[in-house]
C-alpha cells in the first residue's frame, strides 16, 4: 500500500471533561483545535475505511481483564459515532482517563497552558472500555 506523508502542521490544544451523569469518577480528555484541512483528512479517512465499517457488538472490543461488563451503551456510541462526531460535529480529542470529579475540577480550575503537537504516524486500534485504545492493529511507517 502506498502511504503519503501526513500533515506536519501542529494543533494546538485545550482540556476537555467528560463527566458522565451522578458517578463519582469522570472521563477526561484533550482537545485539538478543528480545522478546515482536519475535517477534509476526517472525510478521507472515513471514506478510505468504509469497506470495513460493520455495526458491532460488545464481542467486538477487548473485554475487561477483571471480566466486568463494558460500559453501558458503547457499541451504540461506536456504531453510531460517524454519523454523530463527524463534519461539522468533529470534536478530535484524547482520551487521557478516568479520575474523581472533584480532582477534574480542581485541575480544570488551575491555568492550562496550550500546546502544540504533531504526528510521526497514525495507529489503528481495536477499541476497549470507554472507547480506549486497546490493542494495536496497524502503524504506518
Amino acid at each position: 500500500m502506498k502511504q503519503k506523508s501526513f500533515r506536519k502542521a501542529i494543533i494546538g490544544l485545550t482540556l476537555l471533561f467528560l463527566f458522565s451523569g451522578k458517578s463519582a469518577v469522570a472521563q477526561s480528555g484533550i482537545t485539538a483545535d478543528t480545522d478546515s484541512w482536519l475535517i477534509r483528512f476526517q472525510a478521507k479517512i472515513i471514506e478510505a475505511a468504509k469497506p470495513f465499517i460493520v455495526k458491532g457488538t460488545d464481542a467486538g472490543f477487548v473485554q475487561n481483564k477483571n471480566g466486568a461488563l463494558l460500559a453501558k451503551g458503547l457499541s451504540e456510541y461506536v456504531n453510531d459515532f460517524i454519523p454523530d462526531h463527524s463534519g461539522s460535529n468533529f470534536n478530535p480529542h484524547v482520551t487521557i482517563g478516568l479520575a474523581h470529579e472533584d480532582f477534574l475540577k480542581e485541575l480544570l480550575a488551575k491555568p492550562f497552558n496550550r500546546f502544540t503537537f504533531k504526528n510521526n504516524s497514525i495507529s489503528v486500534y481495536q477499541l476497549g472500555n470507554f472507547g480506549t485504545a486497546q490493542k494495536k492493529l496497524w502503524t504506518s511507517s
